[in-house]
Parts: structure tokens; C-alpha cells; sequence
């Protein structure tokens, strides 16, 4: 997945914060979907799903196509805390600053998986 010089400083602050409020809302996307496109994508939503404030990130992740017209991907929708938000997009500016290393979200409930086949654009059934 490709991100272009100082992309991951920008992302890391367009969350940072986040939740500031129940109606907050934050998107972010690492790489660009599609066979067109190389080394894959991640799209991530980040939202509140009640006044409490309590928050949820939803994730879109493609794999790179590799010459093919098929690509591997998955949905996700995860509980998190803020403050894992916070811890994520301080690694996110370490790996701008560093050029190597790693950054994880860390969630904190439980997660739904869903397969989807991106030429039908509807859900897989469960095997």
C-alpha cells in the first residue's frame, strides 16, 4: 500500500482527538481501491453510534490485484476507545518521522467480519 510523503502526518492529524463530540465523525483512506490502482487500500470510518460518545470504526481493506482482476477484501466494524485513537495516530506520526515501524488500532469490542465479492458488490454468505 502506498502513501504519498507526508501522508501519514496528515492522517495521523485528521484523528487525532477523536471523538470530540457524539455527532464527530472522521474518514481517512490509505492507497486506492480498485485493479487500476497498486498495493491495495484501507478506508477507515470512525463515528460515534450513540450520544454517550461510544465509538466505533468501520474498515474497508483490499489487497493489491497483482495483475489480476481479483482482489481479496473484508468489512470490519469494531468497538474502540479514544484513547487507542490517540495512541494509533501518534505511531502513524512516529512512522512518518521514523520511516519504518509499525501502527495498530487497538479495539476494544467485539468485531463483525463480512466477505464481499467487489464484482457482485454484495456480502459473501458465511462459510
Amino acid at each position: 500500500m502506498y502513501v504519498a510523503i507526508g501522508g501519514l502526518a496528515e492522517i495521523a492529524a485528521k484523528i487525532e482527538g477523536f471523538p470530540r463530540e457524539p455527532s464527530d465523525s472522521r474518514e481517512i483512506q490509505f492507497g486506492a481501491f480498485g485493479p487500476e490502482w497498486a498495493g491495495g487500500a484501507v478506508s477507515m470510518q470512525f463515528y460515534c453510534k450513540d450520544a454517550a460518545g461510544h465509538a466505533l470504526i468501520e474498515a474497508r481493506i483490499e489487497s493489491d490485484y497483482n495483475g489480476t482482476r481479483t482482489a481479496q477484501s473484508t468489512h470490519l466494524l469494531a468497538a474502540i476507545e479514544a484513547a487507542a485513537v490517540d495512541e494509533f495516530a501518534e505511531e502513524l506520526g512516529r512512522l512518518e518521522t521514523d520511516q519504518c515501524g509499525v501502527a495498530l488500532l487497538r479495539v476494544c469490542g467485539p468485531a463483525r467480519w463480512a466477505r464481499f465479492n467487489e464484482n457482485r458488490a454484495k456480502p459473501f454468505p458465511r462459510a
